[in-house]
């Protein structure tokens, strides 16, 4: 089997290893071997056709170091045995990264040369940790030449054997050439990089102003709190430029870039670049560049150092922490302090010791804050404005922390859209600890309507209240001041429709409606009428159009003295029995259907079905289809006349007949009779039967 087989059949088994997690320390060798790529001679070439990162897997487990091997650590004096060999060249000239990862006990080094023996190698890059939290990752990246043999060696420190990653790539520029692809700003940490190949982009920010961009590389910070970064090119190879800019906004464009900090020349005697103190706030995106001057280039040597604030990251007014309508307060006041024109946050008091936190409400609202389980005497203030020295207080809250303990607390708090609000946390006479708390914030509903927006003086109806931001089975109805039970018909509708239970023992007549949430009261209130007499039923169907019928009339509220209208005509004789019944007598009415209504002084009772008289004329019989006939009968006549639209019955004589309404005219079928004799057909309807007439008269032969 050939070297470059068996290590084919290796860095798969690494592979699998590295990807179940399995550690050196529970895999026992079949027997000791070294890896094929143990020598410098037996070095594994890796492909240099292949674009992007390419992963090589390898061990130096059973490594050993070779006579005359260099170390490969960067100081280029700690003992790094057990190595493994790489070869690579590249058809051109560019940039290579190379970066290895192992177990996470083993302290890996990686180091790039050239030369033709092991003995007298020429360096040209070693790593040793990544990162100050990444000592089992190691990266180089350096500039290469077409047709180059380039070595790369992996080993460990302290002896530790491991299964091992290695990840590589040929760029034509550095990675972090362009700003799309910057490196990560290590804390407290130096990184080795090159800017050979490297370009400026169009638009790009100069690291100094005035000098145009030319051979610029890029790194990019997002510190989590406050402190103060300084930054040093010290060690580079070359006449280096050194900028810091702050990211104003998103998306990333240079035009969103704000220089911050430049420097050209650390000192007089020195072409290398620092930066120091630099103040950086919490949760900003921060760019370095390193650029050459007057295209100068090399490897450059990046160190920083990084020291986190003493204070908290939104002590001052101007970092203030950005909320959200559901934000959680957390935080510790210990070493906040109190800025030149900071407000009283106690009204006829003390409190120092401020945090900050900001808001702008999208819509009309209301702030609820609690610092319910805040370790120490809080006091909560709410102001507007844009400026420290511009605020105006509009809410302040003290709780104790004496037994009973009181939390501090802003309830309910109304503000305006898009207006800019800031809370202050503070301490009562200096007092400081841990703050916990929540902020909520909610949009002001809107009340529309309410179906139906009128019931019984009794109360206890249900009725349904229309609008938008409603909050469920947590929306407050109020009828004048008395709250009402509220539930909810259907979840998904819940923000626009609930239903209010009317309350018993409202005052008759008119009563504003108010509808709230935690974003506060309703912008607009609505009417509800308490008492409005309600018709149920009526003693007649069908009247006189002459008038003069007295009709009694059931259902609820008719309070006062009542006035009743039929078809739009007063009627009269109103005669209250009770609250819930009355007669009135009708008014003259031409034939049709008139609806009845009840008013009082709260108002008029509403339409229902319940509520109809339909007024008929007296039945009259004009013309019989036949005037005489046998006494046997079962023949039929048809009746003609007036006022014959409903009928109850017909009679031949002194005996009913059946017979056939339609369209005002009746068939009558004849009854049986025994003797001659001469009758009237008569029509019976609810308001009267027919007279005796000429017309109607009919002879049985």
């Amino acid at each position: 089997m050939t070297p470059h087989r068996l290590h084919r059949i290796l860095s798969l088994t690494v592979a699998l290893a590295l990807a179940t997690g399995i550690t050196l320390a529970s895999v026992t060798p079949a027997h000791a071997a070294a890896p094929s790529n143990d020598n410098f001679a037996d070095a594994v070439t890796l492909n240099p056709a292949v674009t992007g990162s390419t992963d090589v897997y390898g061990t130096t487990v059973d490594a050993t170091t070779q006579a005359g091997e260099p170390s490969h650590d960067p100081d280029g004096a700690t003992p790094t045995p057990g190595s493994i060999w790489y070869s690579y060249t590249s058809a051109f000239d560019g940039n290579l990264t190379l970066s290895v990862t192992a177990d996470a006990d083993y302290d890996s080094v990686i180091a790039v040369y050239v030369g033709y023996a092991v003995g007298s190698l020429t360096r040209l890059a070693a790593n040793d940790d990544r990162s100050s939290t990444s000592t089992a990752a190691s990266i180089v990246s350096l500039p290469i030449h077409a047709g180059w043999d380039y070595k790369i060696a992996i080993a460990g420190k302290a002896g530790v054997r491991s299964f091992t990653k290695l990840t590589y790539r040929f760029s034509q520029h550095p990675t972090n050439d362009p700003v799309s692809s910057p490196e990560t700003l290590g804390v407290n940490w130096s990184q080795t990089r090159w800017n050979v190949n490297a370009t400026a982009e169009a638009g790009e920010i100069p690291a100094i102003a005035g000098q145009a961009a030319s051979k610029s590389v890029w790194w990019r910070y997002q510190p989590v709190h406050n402190g103060t970064l300084s930054l040093t090119t010290s060690g580079s190879g070359f006449d280096t430029v050194l900028a810091v800019f702050r990211q104003e906004a998103l998306p990333f464009s240079f035009g969103s870039l704000t220089r911050l900090a430049s420097n050209d020349d650390a000192n007089p005697s020195t072409s290398t670049s620092a930066i120091s103190g630099l103040e950086l706030k919490a949760n900003k995106t921060y760019w370095i560049c390193v650029d050459g001057y007057q295209g100068a280039t090399g490897e450059i040597t990046l160190t920083d150092a990084w020291v986190p604030s003493s204070r908290p990251d939104n002590d001052d007014f101007a970092d203030a922490t950005a909320l959200n309508a559901a934000s959680d307060l957390v935080g510790d006041n210990a070493t906040a302090t109190l800025e030149p024109d900071e407000p009283q946050h106690l009204t006829g008091g003390n409190a120092s010791k401020s945090l900050w936190y900001r808001f702008v409400p999208p819509t009309n609202g209301a702030v609820t804050v609690d610092l319910r389980g805040t370790a120490f005497d809080s006091v909560l203030s709410l102001y507007r404005g844009t400026t420290l020295s511009g605020l105006v207080k509009i809410a302040e809250n003290h709780g104790t922390q004496t037994p009973p303990i009181v939390w501090s607390r802003l309830s309910r708090v109304s503000v305006q859209g898009g207006v800019h609000y800031y809370l202050a946390v503070s301490g009562a006479d200096g007092s400081s600890g841990s703050v916990t708390g929540t902020f909520r914030f909610s949009t002001q509903p809107s009340a529309v309507s309410l179906t139906p927006d009128h019931g019984p003086a009794a109360g206890g109806n249900w009725i349904e209240v229309h609008g938008s931001d409603l909050d469920g089975s947590n929306t407050r109805v109020y009828f004048g001041d008395t709250q009402a039970q509220v539930e909810v018909p259907n979840e998904e509708t819940q923000s626009t429709l609930v239903r209010a239970k009317v309350p018993a023992g409202l005052p008759v007549g008119p009563i504003t409606v108010t509808v709230a949430t935690n974003g506060g009261n309703a912008g607009t209130t609505l009417s509800y009428i308490v008492g409005v007499p309600e018709l149920t039923a009526l003693s007649a169907r069908y009247v006189r159009v002459g008038g003069g019928q007295r009709v009694q009339v059931v259902g609820a509220d008719f309070l006062g003295v009542p006035s009743v209208s039929v078809g739009g005509m007063p009627a009269t004789g109103v005669a209250v029995s009770s609250p819930t019944s009355l007669s009135f007598v009708t008014p003259k009415h031409s034939a049709g259907d008139a609806e009845v209504r009840i008013s009082t002084s709260v108002g008029q009772s509403s339409a229902s079905t319940a509520g109809w008289l339909t007024y008929l004329d007296p039945p009259k019989v004009s013309k019989l289809s036949r005037k005489k006939g046998p006494r046997k009968g079962g023949y039929h006549v048809v009746v003609t006349g007036k006022g014959l639209g409903v009928v109850s019955k017909v009679l031949v004589g002194p005996k009913k007949a059946k017979f056939v309404l339609s369209a005002g005219r009746i068939d009558v079928i004849v009854p049986k009779i025994t003797k001659k004799a001469t009758v009237y057909i008569r029509v019976v309807t609810p308001v009267g039967t027919s007279p005796k007439a000429k017309a109607a008269r009919f002879q049985y032969r």
